[in-house]
């Protein structure tokens, strides 16, 4: 293949003290907290909004902060969801918003949070601007500058055209480990012998929901999840995805759902052709799942399309190979970690596509084997409830000034399922931000700062690092 020579036109655009990469809720929190500790933070966003999948994916829609109504994340991502309380973006946790809360049935927990998606975008960049971060919308980092392990800066690509940034620390919040990747460092993708990948899903909202009739089906005694419905239109052939279950939450505005369904399986979200096609799919299935709803689902009879999301939710891709990689025992044994920086409240989820013996797919739940009983059983919950996440899980093998977090940091197999989800990547984010800002203060690696400094730090600006 011809390369070309793009680094040359680059135009020095200037310098900064932190650059992130990705404005999910990881990258939001880590621009945040670095510049609140002094760095002169640029946050470098593809899309035009931060939020990641809970804005551009169409999922304004938190977990993972709470364990057995125990709260486990705080700091940022609690200061967020206040301000959004205030300004009537969400009416709160564990609280279901369709109709003034009168949704019934749904099972909505207190570690739920759900809200108002367009003033979630507004509340996200208002608080980054606030908190003196400088956004880049619409710009892409294609490739790091690396010197024996140091990245000395970023180029990238916008409607400007190729520039390069210099960054005294870059933090990865991409969630497919890019910098990382293509900085040299090592990743690791998939799980198993057979490396597969969880499914992707393009979220999608339904309007014009009978919420009443769907919430008294469900008070009744009807399954939240459906899956009767799933079973039987299986049998009539109108049900071609691998999951088993419907999943729907209520939106903030009376009447609308919000679908996470039809997932796709074998689409690797690191791959341009695929993801393409995953999202030409997805808008098709999308028309195709409402069809379901309007015949199997009480209240969906006058249902319509509302909304499609613009990004798809990718579950896994690349990780890093960390200075420490957190595994499932770690996990189910309630491993405590002196370089604890966040915790997440969340569960194991992460289902993988498994071929059924007529051809077709079947999304599994995680099993784990039990040494005392001598068989696999279900995974659940972590020992404790909570999970520590470590420093060293952040940090990319022999990494001077990188730093990574959200789902892409060092998990190993199904260590990745409670950890990706939101809140616990806003805590992550927190955890590196503030370290990136530490390390530039103390001119040191980002590995030689100091955790009891770092932890003390994370929890006077209200983060939780300690149950």
């Amino acid at each position: 293949m011809k390369q070309m020579d793009f680094k040359s036109k680059a135009e020095y655009i200037g310098d900064y003290d932190v650059i992130v990469v990705g404005g999910g809720p990881s990258g939001t929190a880590a621009s945040i907290a670095a510049s609140r500790n002094g760095a002169k933070t640029l946050i470098i966003e593809s899309t035009g909004c931060m939020g990641g999948n809970a804005t551009s994916g169409g999922l304004p829609f938190w977990l993972g902060a709470k364990s057995q109504g125990r709260e486990v994340v705080a700091g940022i991502y609690k200061e967020l969801t206040d301000l959004m309380i205030a300004e009537k973006m969400t009416i709160g946790p564990g609280r279901s918003p369709s109709q003034g809360g009168k949704m019934k049935g749904m099972g909505i927990t207190d570690d739920e949070v759900m809200f108002d998606l367009e003033g979630g975008k507004r509340a996200h960049e208002n608080l980054a601007i606030k908190s003196g971060v400088l956004i880049s919308y619409f710009t892409t980092a294609i490739m790091p500058k690396v010197k024996n392990k140091k990245i000395e800066g970023l180029y990238i690509h916008n409607k400007s055209g190729l520039g390069y940034v210099g960054a005294k620390v870059v933090i990865d919040c991409s969630g497919d480990a890019d910098i990382a990747f293509d900085g040299g460092f090592e990743t690791t993708k998939g799980d198993g012998p057979d490396k597969s990948l969880c499914p992707i899903t393009l979220i999608w909202h339904a309007e014009n929901v009978n919420v009443d009739e769907l919430s008294a089906y469900l008070i009744n005694g009807g399954d939240k999840r459906f899956r009767a419905v799933v079973e039987d239109a299986k049998t009539k052939g109108i049900w071609p995805w691998a999951s088993d279950i419907i999943i729907m939450f209520p939106m903030m505005k009376d009447g609308v759902m919000m679908i996470n369904g039809q997932s796709q399986i074998n689409v690797d979200g690191t791959n341009a052709a695929e993801i393409t096609k995953a999202m030409i799919d997805g808008r098709k299935y999308a028309a195709e799942y409402l069809e379901v709803l309007k015949r199997y689902i009480p209240g969906y009879k006058n249902a319509a399309l509302r909304y499609v999301a613009s990004s798809l939710g990718v579950r896994e891709t690349r990780r890093i190979k960390a200075e420490y990689m957190l595994t499932t025992e770690d996990i189910v044994n309630g491993v405590e970690f002196d370089d604890v920086v966040a915790l997440s409240g969340y569960h194991f989820d992460l289902g993988k596509p498994v071929k059924q013996a007529d051809g077709s797919w079947l999304l599994v739940q995680p099993l784990h084997k039990n040494v005392n009983a001598g068989q696999s059983q279900p995974l659940q919950k972590a020992a404790k409830g909570y999970i520590e996440i470590p420093y060293r899980c952040l940090i990319p093998k022999g990494s001077v000034n990188l730093l990574v977090a959200g789902r892409c940091v060092g998990v190993e197999g199904q260590a990745l399922g409670p950890i990706r989800v939101m809140a616990p990547c806003f805590a992550m984010g927190e955890a590196v931000g503030t370290a990136a800002a530490m390390s530039i203060n103390e001119n040191c690696s980002v590995q030689k700062i100091s955790i009891t400094a770092l932890k003390e730090k994370l929890t006077s600006q209200g983060a939780i690092v300690k149950i």
